[in-house]
């Protein structure tokens, strides 16, 4: 059941991680309009993606996609297998749900946990994605996420791989919290009212949960 959770939440990340990149990559790339040129042209996500693609290639749109595969399995895998493995430790004895306060403890400390071990390569992802707006002579090249925490390492230290982390670990060990507690909250009260079937319920919730971006 343990591995079962880390697998299965691992999995579910690194196809999700990896479908919307793109979309993490033009969203890097307009948070750095006008860093290197103040009158630098700037547009929206559209106009933002376009440019990408015209000025270096279409598969620059999955640059980092190593990085990103890399991150879900670390923090995504981590949080989701910890989050149970805490619920399940955390029942009172005889009771099949736990109460919603130790959820939300569940949910900030296996997402805290889970940042902390994914931010190398969160790191290493950013920088990947931000790369190719540098002028040519000044690019890094990273061939792959390895590859970026190495050069990282090299120039600037093993602690460089936590850049940020701070605040990493703290939106972390929020939108865990809030987003694995209100799920399986949600849950249990729509199946003990018999509202629906289990598997109905899931999708639901999950559908539900991810509309709203918790």
């Amino acid at each position: 059941m343990v591995l079962k959770a880390f697998v299965e939440g691992g999995i579910a990340s690194v196809v999700a991680g990896c479908s919307t990149h793109p979309l993490d990559l033009i969203k890097v790339r307009m948070q750095l309009q006008g860093e290197l040129n103040v009158g630098a042209p700037k547009g929206g996500p559209l106009a933002v993606g376009i440019r990408v693609i015209q000025t270096e290639g279409s598969m620059a749109l999955f640059s980092g996609v190593s990085a990103t595969m890399m991150r879900q399995l670390l923090y995504s895998t981590t949080r989701m297998g910890l989050y149970d493995i805490f619920k399940e430790n955390w029942k009172e004895k005889g009771s099949s749900n736990l109460p919603l306060f130790k959820k939300i403890a569940a949910g900030l400390l296996a997402g805290g946990i889970g940042a902390a071990v994914g931010n190398p390569a969160d790191v290493a992802m950013v920088r990947m994605q931000a790369d190719g707006r540098l002028p040519l002579e000044q690019r890094r090249n990273y061939k792959s996420v390895a590859d970026a925490a190495a050069q990282m390492v090299r120039q600037e230290g093993v602690t460089s791989l936590w850049t940020g982390s701070a605040l990493t670990v703290q939106r972390a060990m929020i939108v865990t919290a809030s987003q694995l507690a209100s799920y399986d909250q949600f849950k249990e009260s729509i199946l003990s009212h018999h509202l629906m079937a289990d598997l109905f319920c899931s999708v639901l919730v999950g559908d539900i949960t991810r509309f709203l971006r918790i």
